[in-house]
């Protein structure tokens, strides 16, 4: 064998790493989907909720032009539909009531709750008929416990009413059928 093929044998030529172009391919399809991702991501984006002037908001919305957003109310001008007269300029949203004077058109609920909505009470003490003196759930009622419920006749609570019984189990042998609340 001459000096050349033995120099040839001796030093092949550089072969390519499959590792390598596997490592190659790989990192390659990550990117392609990192970019079908951001590309779902942005077309998905909330574009619709952003906004420049009223026109670009939904029906029954404005644009407030401060954060982007349309939304239900800037001021109470923007509530026309009755009863959400007030605009909780907070959240954005026409309500009832923030204060409990907003709801003096509806004497029967003079009291503005932690939702915007007029109610009877709030607690208790805006309860001033004795025969209804607990507040349970924005209306005055009879009890909202049985515990509220003083007489031995009629010592068990059921939708705000203090009644006798609310099953079988609690009349005695004599009456032993629950009706409406009654013994008979």
């Amino acid at each position: 064998m001459s000096n050349a093929q033995r120099r040839q044998n001796a030093n092949p030529p550089p072969k390519k790493s499959k590792t390598a172009t596997i490592i190659f391919i790989v990192i390659i399809v990550i990117l392609f989907i990192l970019l079908i991702v951001f590309a779902i991501l942005w077309l998905s984006r909330p574009s619709s909720r952003k906004c420049v002037d009223n026109t670009t908001c939904s029906t029954g919305q404005v644009c407030n032009t401060t954060t982007g957003f349309c939304v239900g109310c800037l001021s109470s001008t923007n509530c026309t539909t009755t009863p959400n007269i007030v605009c909780n300029t907070a959240s954005g949203n026409c309500q009832q009531c923030l204060v409990d004077t907003d709801c003096s058109a509806t004497p029967s609920t003079p009291h503005c709750n932690s939702h915007g909505i007029c109610v009877a009470c709030n607690v208790s003490g805006d309860c001033h008929n004795t025969a209804v003196p607990i507040c349970s759930n924005g209306t005055c009622t009879q009890c909202a416990v049985n515990t509220d419920c003083p007489l031995l006749t009629a010592n068990q609570c059921t939708s705000g009413q203090c009644v006798a019984c609310t099953s079988n189990a609690g009349c005695p042998s004599a009456h032993p059928t629950c009706t409406a609340g009654t013994c008979a």
